[in-house]
């Protein structure tokens, strides 16, 4: 006779001795203690906890003890792998997801840091692939469009791969940190730098440092002559041109080469800026004064004092040709004019000029 197995007449009380008996034979689910110990076998794993409705819920009632353990140790087995399985494929994800936020970091990289950047003194920063540069004016290409910006109008420029110095550097130069700058410029090789561009950035801040410290009798003017004459026959067409024309100018009147001053500063007179022209008529009325030609200089001055512009720049030049018209006064002789020039002088300007 086959067996049948017993089941709880729900019309008998439960209580009845009976339905005891069959409760008593019926399989249970595991205890808190059970669950706890299969709950230890995956500490290391970082699974989910089963509770005893899951495992109520996974298996099913047999009549031993023994189908019930192998039963349960058979759910077990697959909600781990299912949960290994969920856990693999949530790392996977977590990967791909970091691979894809490294990609995008390097992307802006590229397009952010590792690029060569214009600093207009009154404009934003423009970042890109310079296209060409010049004495009077650089060409950016700024995603995929040209942007051009008159040297003049440019604080400074700095370039892909350059050393991070190399910024500090230009930063102090701009403040007039002349020893700062040098001390950190000496500290930068050239050994692994192709760019000529950066290569002449480096040799003209180290030089042009030198030679502002030597017009202070702080550092050799003969050894700032040498290097930023080399840095100028090197690049012929650097952007710092003027910048170098003046300074070698100003060194050369230092040294008693007025000539040799004079050739320079006539460079000044070739830039398309009102100011950097106005400077170099300022600088060539000051050769002249050295020369003895007070006459040649004052016509100079005039020219200068004369001159219309308001930037902050013609201001500064304009009163110093004031000065330089005063001492032209003293020089042929007018004393009185020149004494009269001087006291005006004194109550219109603040005298922070040399």
């Amino acid at each position: 006779m086959p067996f049948r197995r017993p089941t709880i007449d729900p019309n008998v009380n439960v209580r009845s001795p009976a339905n005891a008996r069959l409760a008593k034979s019926l399989p249970r689910a595991p205890d808190l203690t059970t669950i706890m110990n299969m709950n230890h076998m995956n500490l290391t794993h970082n699974y989910r906890r089963m509770t005893s409705r899951n495992i109520a819920t996974s298996i099913e009632p047999k009549p031993t003890a023994t189908d019930i353990g192998n039963r349960c140790r058979h759910t077990l087995d697959k909600l781990l792998n299912l949960q290994s399985l969920a856990t693999s494929a949530t790392t996977v994800q977590s990967l791909a997801t970091s691979a894809t936020a490294i990609i995008l970091l390097l992307m802006l990289c590229g397009l952010g840091l590792a690029q060569d950047r214009v600093y207009p003194k009154r404009d934003t920063m423009a970042s890109g692939k310079l296209v060409e540069i010049t004495p009077t004016a650089v060409r950016i290409n700024v995603r995929s469009k040209d942007q051009t910006y008159d040297m003049a109008d440019v604080r400074k420029i700095s370039f892909d791969g350059e050393p991070n110095a190399l910024d500090r550097v230009r930063e102090s130069t701009l403040l007039g940190q002349y020893e700062q700058a040098l001390d950190e410029v000496k500290k930068i090789s050239t050994d692994d730098i192709e760019n000529p561009l950066i290569k002449q950035d480096i040799d003209f801040y180290r030089y042009y440092c030198t030679g502002k410290l030597a017009l202070a009798g702080k550092e050799d003017k003969t050894t700032a002559i040498k290097g930023l004459l080399a840095v100028a026959s090197a690049n012929p067409r650097t952007h710092h041109l003027y910048e170098l024309s003046d300074l070698l100018g100003q060194l050369a009147l230092a040294v008693g080469q007025p000539d040799q001053a004079l050739r320079y500063f006539n460079v000044l007179l070739s830039a398309g800026s009102p100011d950097i022209k106005a400077a170099g008529v300022y600088r060539l009325g000051l050769v002249e004064l050295a020369q003895g030609k007070a006459e040649e200089a004052k016509v100079r001055f005039q020219q200068l004092a004369g001159a219309t512009s308001a930037s902050p720049e013609m201001g500064r030049l304009k009163s110093l040709a004031e000065v330089g018209l005063a001492i032209c006064e003293q020089v042929l002789g007018n004393t009185e004019q020149a004494l009269q020039k001087l006291d005006g002088l004194v109550q219109q300007y603040d005298s922070t000029d040399q």
